[in-house]
This record gives C-alpha cells, structure tokens and sequence, in this order.
C-alpha cells in the first residue's frame, strides 16, 4: 500500500476500493441537497459549539519589548489579523460511519431525515486545491486545547491558491480539526475551502463553488459531479420515499431504509 493510500484510509472509510465518508441531514437539508446538487460548507464562526472555531494562540504578554520601542504589530495584533484571514474560509462536516444512534438523532432529525454516503473522489473532497482535504481532515479531541507553542513562531500564510500544504498540518489541525473530548462520538472528517480568492463574485471561475443564504447563514454550496452520491439511507421516520427512490433511480444510487434491530440496539439498512 502506498503512503497515500495509506493516509485516505485512516481518515475516510473504504468499501470495494471507494473512499466513502457520510453525511446525517434532516429530511429538509436532503431535499436540499440532492435537488441542487450542492453540499453546503459553514463560515467556522457559523459551526454549532462554541468552542468548535479556529483558535488562534494569543501570548500572554501581548505587548513584547519590541513592540514598546518600535512600529512591529503586537502579538495580538498578528492574531486578529489571523482571526480574520481564517474567516475567509467555509468548512464542510462529514463523518466516517452512518450507523452511529447517537448522530442519527441528534443530526438526522430525530431518525425523520437520512445519511449521504458520498464518494469522496467523485466529489472533489480529496482535491489538493481545498485548504485541508477529507483525508487530512481526521478531527481531535481533546479535554482542554493545545497551549503549547508551535514549531514555527507564525501560523502559515496562504498561498494565493489556497492549496493544502502538509508543513503547515500541525496549524491547520489545532485551527480547525481540535474539538473538546465530548464530541467524539460524531467521528468528524472535515474538509476546508479557502472561499477568500472568489468571495467577490460569490462563485469560483469553474462554477465548482457557489455562495448562498439559508436562514439568515452564509454558505458555500460545493457543486456535486453525477456519481458523487452514491447511497441515501432513508431514517426509520422518513417520510417521502418515493421521492427518494425516484431520485436513486434517476441517478443511480443505492436507495436504503434505516430499521431498528428486532434484538439489539443497532440499526439495520434494507434495500427498498
């Protein structure tokens, strides 16, 4: 196996050579979704936990002794300008199993909604272009966040591409992938886009990217090529499926139904 190889399979799931990663939504977001064939990214001040934003180290001696005799930008200075430039990003939330109970009712509408499961090559999520791909984007969890001081003294400038650099993974990790220990049972994998290169028109050159509003938030909608979809599993109260299978039809995907186990607390998928 190769190093590649390798690193896709600790971050995303494998089944007969696909990388899949999944994605719980309410019966609303799947209709949503598959009808525009847009996958939603969230502004990182949008994302649902407080403490779930890029954090930014801050000294505790804001004003150093540079600082205090010449014209060099204090340390909290330098880290607002990066709370700045890392809001000019849009990250998408995935996870690597669609049987967790716990996600089903807390992001699938209480079992009334569905999980995607995406082909992430398919769906550009593995792209070098984005900020972090899926297959870097394993997030940690941890009791309390990472105090120690980087390898480097500044966090990483973008290259005007916004490409992923694996130099700078050690700050794209405590930036966006750190999470507090009570999440883990949500398995995230997330993507990250630099949105700062096409924020003034609201859509990339290649049409890949486009900006929209949904109840008062500012997303960005990742354009899905055919294939990318390539299993809905319908909750155990969704209720519309034969709108769903219509649409599996239509675009060749596997159409499920989630059940509860008659003799065990998991979920079992059936083929409708």
């Amino acid at each position: 196996m190769s190093d590649a190889a390798a690193d896709d399979e600790l971050s995303i799931g494998y089944r007969q050579d696909r990388p899949l990663i999944y994605k719980y939504v309410s019966d609303v977001a799947l209709r949503g979704i598959l009808n525009s064939s847009r996958l939603g990214f969230s502004l990182p001040a949008d994302l649902n936990d407080l403490f779930d934003q890029p954090r930014v180290e801050r000294s505790r001696f804001p004003q150093s002794i540079m600082t205090l005799f010449g014209s060099e930008k204090t340390d909290e200075e330098l880290a607002q300008e990066e709370d700045a430039r890392w809001g000019t990003c849009a990250v998408g939330s995935f996870t690597r199993t669609p049987d967790n109970a716990l996600m089903w009712a807390h992001y699938a509408a209480g079992h009334r909604g569905a999980v995607i499961e995406l082909d992430a090559d398919i769906a550009e999520l593995t792209a070098p272009s984005l900020l972090v791909p899926v297959q870097y984007g394993s997030c940690i969890y941890m009791k309390r966040p990472n105090q120690s001081r980087y390898g480097r003294l500044r966090l990483p400038t973008f290259r005007k591409d916004g490409e992923f650099r694996l130099e700078d993974y050690e700050r794209l990790q405590r930036l966006f992938l750190s999470k507090p220990l009570s999440w883990a049972y949500e398995e995230e994998v997330r993507a990250v886009v630099r949105t700062s290169d096409f924020a003034f028109s609201g859509r990339s050159m290649d049409g890949r990217w486009e900006r929209f509003e949904l109840d008062g938030r500012t997303l960005w909608g990742l354009r899905l090529d055919p294939g990318a979809v390539t299993r809905v599993i319908a909750g155990a109260r969704f209720e519309g499926m034969d709108w769903l299978r219509a649409w599996g039809a239509e675009h060749r995907a596997t159409i499920e139904r989630a059940t509860p186990s008659p003799d065990t607390w998991d979920l079992r998928f059936v083929t409708t």
